[in-house]
């Protein structure tokens, strides 16, 4: 009798649910409704430090959908300090090799670690000085004395003595110190004169600033430029405000767009010699159907030049 009673009691009710009166109102809709024809993607965190802390650059750190391509990148901060290989969730991560790569985020949180390794500068070489062999009379083929190649020098012609080439350190500073990353190493030397390739990649949340010098000059407003080295050790600084509300940067602060790493000209994963040949090839008229010209425009001015090239092998020598 009871689920009698229970049945008819449903049947009853039937008809207020068919009609909406169960409802407060009939515009009743929950906050949010997802929409029956679209797919949820899940976020999830990449973490990406260095080790030993405070010996490198990184970039890639943020909050991304599920199928993200992430590019993940580190430089050294401190001379001497080369990479040597990552780590992903603290073990060894045997598919990327290379100092910057990109990643497709899976449905996991993911930390990657960039290894640093002290490595010892190389000694100059010793140069043995030049061995004269004495003077023997018996020996006929032998003089009797040696003489002085210029006995009276003329102080108006004096010996030119040998050419000494001097290189200067360029030291590259990120400002906050966890913002971005660089296309070179921090302590390396050059001669005066030389043109310089540099990049910056941001991490999520970062808007860039400018390059600017010791003195706090704006040098440049655009992340990928050309910087001559002074006659003088010199110190570069990119300067990035956080901002989680901005745009997204595509030079690396990427959220849900597909992009493959600056450099990757070829689409393979790794920014090799293959990328710098294939982008000389391009320049020279020649036509790949796996060029991609979005990431050998290095500097972003909408053209591939001579200065995206030295960039490129900028790129490929840190890494």
């Amino acid at each position: 009798m009871k689920r009698l009673k229970t049945l008819t009691l449903l049947l009853a009710l039937l008809p207020l649910l068919g009609s909406g009166a169960w409802a407060q109102s009939s515009d009743f809709n929950p906050a949010d409704p997802p929409e029956p024809n679209d797919t949820y993607k899940y976020k999830h965190d990449i973490t990406v430090n260095a080790t030993p802390d405070g010996y490198a650059y990184t970039s890639g750190t943020g909050r991304y959908e599920e199928g993200t391509r992430v590019t993940i990148s580190s430089s050294s901060a401190v001379a001497d300090w080369k990479f040597k290989r990552w780590l992903c969730n603290g073990e060894e991560d045997a598919a990327h090799t290379t100092a910057s790569f990109t990643y497709t985020l899976g449905t996991e949180d993911v930390t990657f670690t960039a290894v640093y390794e002290y490595v010892e500068p190389p000694e100059p070489p010793v140069v043995d000085p030049p061995v004269v062999p004495e003077f023997d009379p018996t020996n006929p083929s032998e003089p009797d004395h040696v003489e002085d190649p210029d006995p009276d020098p003329d102080p108006d012609d004096p010996v030119t003595p040998p050419v000494v080439i001097t290189k200067y350190v360029l030291n590259i500073v990120a400002d906050p110190k966890n913002a971005c990353s660089f296309n070179i190493s921090s302590g390396n030397k050059y001669t005066a004169g030389t043109r310089v390739a540099l990049n910056t990649t941001g991490n999520q949340g970062y808007v860039f600033d400018g390059w600017f010098d010791s003195d706090g000059t704006l040098l440049s407003e655009t992340r990928s430029w050309v910087y001559t080295m002074p006659e003088a050790d010199a110190t570069l600084t990119a300067r990035w405000t956080f901002d989680p509300d901005s745009p997204i940067d595509p030079s690396g602060s990427q959220t849900d767009v597909d992009f493959t790493a600056m450099g990757d000209v070829n689409g393979d994963g790794a920014i090799t010699i293959l990328d710098v040949m294939m982008t000389v090839d391009y320049t020279l008229g020649g036509s790949n159907p796996d060029f991609i010209f979005k990431t050998a425009d290095i500097n972003w001015d909408g053209s591939i030049t001579i200065i995206d090239i030295m960039m490129l092998i900028n790129i490929v020598s840190s890494n």
